[in-house]
């Protein structure tokens, strides 16, 4: 619920001093490859791991809490893209309902050196990380982080252990194109996803949302599966900023999809009233 951001925000500012102090999540900027060559794309991550029992946030934070923030520092030409955005956990403390990441993950992002990059000479990708740790309790943290790597004309080396995290990384994004047919249609006090598809006996399914200030997060989404056909029942926030026009987010599968690789879908669905 955007009211509680609000509140997050204010009370950081207002009573820095109800935070405690000290570093409960560790920061790293990472990548797969050896070497940059010129003009070639390439993943890199930021690489959060969260002590015990704390969490860091989600694109929506859900009723609570802030996303985790990148300020790039880049040579001259490099660009790079926004997050990419695993599926979230849900927690829920004192009733208050957050989308996160416990543990570690990684926040992906791709960046693309220039096609004239000088070769023989290495360069240094910089940012400023910027996340809100929390338990029951909450504390604003950063870091600044660099990466310096060679640029070579050759296809780059892959660091095999580095690969392996980032690839698990990777198959945690949402599928952008799926073979699910999915309509969304509102229904009084509650938003109701319907989908056909070729799918087993679902366990769970969940939809977390792009957008705060439309849906209860901490409520029960309803899942009725008959064969090759579910509907997920979403209750509107009695508190809304509006009704949505457009029903935006994942979609997670419990026990997957496609041979249970894939977990989460993304979905954009006209509203229908």
């Amino acid at each position: 619920m955007r009211t509680h951001i609000l509140i997050t925000i204010l009370f950081l500012i207002l009573f820095p001093g109800s935070f405690l102090k000290g570093k409960n999540v560790d920061a790293e900027l990472i990548t797969n490859i050896k070497s940059i060559q010129p003009g070639k794309e390439f993943w890199v991550a930021i690489k959060l791991t969260a002590k015990q029992d704390w969490h860091t946030y989600w694109r929506n934070p859900g009723d609570s809490g802030l996303p985790t923030t990148i300020e790039w520092d880049l040579p001259e030409g490099f660009k790079h893209s926004e997050i990419y955005w695993t599926y979230p956990e849900m927690f829920i403390v004192e009733g208050i309902a957050n989308f996160g990441y416990e543990k570690e993950e990684l926040l992906l992002i791709k960046i693309t050196p220039p096609k004239n990059l000088q070769t023989n000479k290495t360069v240094t990708l910089k940012a400023k990380a910027g996340w809100l740790a929390c338990r029951v309790e909450c504390v604003p943290e950063g870091e600044d982080l660099s990466l310096t790597l060679p640029v070579k004309n050759e296809k780059p080396e892959i660091d095999n252990a580095i690969n392996k995290k980032i690839e698990a990384a990777i198959n945690k994004l949402p599928a952008i194109n799926s073979d699910l047919k999915l309509s969304a249609e509102q229904k009084e006090t509650l938003v109701v996803i319907s989908c056909t598809g070729n799918f087993d006996k679902l366990k769970n399914v969940r939809f977390f949302p792009y957008e705060a200030g439309y849906y209860s997060h901490s409520a029960e989404q309803k899942l009725i599966q008959k064969e090759n056909r579910f509907t997920l029942q979403i209750p509107l926030d009695d508190f809304k900023i509006g009704n949505p026009e457009n029903v935006t987010g994942i979609l997670f599968f419990e026990n997957g999809l496609k041979n249970k690789q894939q977990k989460s879908i993304e979905i954009n669905l006209k509203l229908i009233n």
